[in-house]
Formats: C-alpha cells, structure tokens, sequence
C-alpha cells in the first residue's frame, strides 16, 4: 500500500499546517498580560504587514495581538514608536473598539488622531 504525496511542494505543506490547522495549535501564548499569536494565525495576504512587527526569530513568528489588529485595521506596519493603548483596561481585549494609536508611550503621548500633519493636513491615523 503506497500513499500518494498530500501537497504540491513543502510550501503548500508548510501553510497548510500553520497555526490552526497544526495539531499542537492552542489559541496564542500570553506573555505579560498580552496575548501573542504567530503571524500564521493571520490571513496570508497581511504577512507582509505583519513580518516586519516580529520581535527575532527565537520568537517563532509571534507578534503583539493588539499590535497585529491595529496594523490590519490601518492597513501598514506599526513603527517602533507607536503604542497601542486598551481603552477599558484589559490587555486581553483585542477588539478594534477597545483599541486606541499612540504616538510615543500611553502616558504623555499624544493619540494619533489628535496628530495632524502640518503640510496636507491629513491625520496621521
């Protein structure tokens, strides 16, 4: 009895078992009151989003959730210096609504909404 092979390349092998589709799959790491989850656990089409927001390999591909929905939600890769604030407090609460920009860190820094650019006039938001 012979099997036949089950995906094309080890590509197609590879994304086919990544994040919840792999057996050993259980929702995310929580690290410090925040939920982590591997960049596999997004549609493919936000990974170049989403590569750049990964913190080093021995991370295996994990990124701040809060972080990865804001930078869906604005459709660009989140610089080193923008914060995400939890409105209601709970750092399990990914929902875009309890999700607020920063520019700088929670405390002093100023919401990116509040941010306008001096030349188009634009939000940086």
């Amino acid at each position: 009895m012979t099997y036949g092979k089950l995906f094309c390349s080890n590509y197609c092998s590879g994304h086919a078992r990544h994040s919840t589709k792999h057996m050993g799959w259980r929702g995310g790491a929580i690290v410090d009151g925040y939920r982590k989850m591997t960049m596999w656990a997004y549609d493919e089409k936000y990974h170049d989003i989403l590569r750049p927001m990964i913190q080093g390999k021995a991370n295996h591909n994990y990124i701040l959730e809060h972080r990865a929905v804001m930078a869906i939600h604005l459709g660009r890769t989140l610089t080193p210096r923008e914060t995400v604030h939890h409105l209601n407090g709970d750092r399990l609460d990914n929902r875009l609504e309890n999700l607020q920009l920063h520019a700088g860190g929670h405390g002093p820094g100023a919401t990116a909404t509040a941010l306008i650019c001096p030349h188009c006039g634009k939000s940086y938001a």
